[in-house]
This record gives structure tokens, C-alpha cells and sequence, in this order.
């Protein structure tokens, strides 16, 4: 999809985790509100994939500015 979605499911998923459980947490977690297609150039699963590697990354770099103080308090 071409529009940001909300993910309420993820957010529940990941409310209250450490760092350290959020890779599982976003492997495990449902991504209903995503819905890749497969066509010539990836599967639907591949795309699926891709977006798990997307949002651990996002997170694990947004966890990283805070620890480094570029986000004040």
C-alpha cells in the first residue's frame, strides 16, 4: 500500500517490551493491516518479510538516537 497505516497490533505487541525482546515480538506479532501481492518481482511472504526487517530496523534506530541523548527529554 502506498498510505502509512496504523498498526494497532504491533503497538499492543510491542508496548512495554526491551530492547532485546523486539525483534521476537515484531516476528511474532500479526501484521493484518499490511497486504502484500506477489507479482513478478517478490512474493506476498518476501514483501511480508521485507516489512518485519523494515520495522525492527526503525525501531532498533530510533532506540539508539534516544540512548545517544539526540532526542531530549
Amino acid at each position: 500500500s502506498g498510505v502509512a497505516r496504523r498498526m494497532r497490533a504491533l503497538e499492543a505487541a510491542l508496548a512495554g517490551r526491551r530492547r532485546d525482546g523486539l525483534a521476537g515480538a515484531i516476528a511474532a506479532a500479526p501484521l493484518a493491516e499490511l497486504s502484500p501481492v506477489d507479482d513478478g518481482r517478490a512474493t506476498a511472504l518476501h514483501r511480508l518479510h521485507l516489512a518485519r526487517l523494515a520495522i525492527t530496523r526503525a525501531f532498533t534506530c530510533c532506540i539508539e538516537e534516544i540512548e545517544r541523548g539526540a532526542f531530549p527529554a
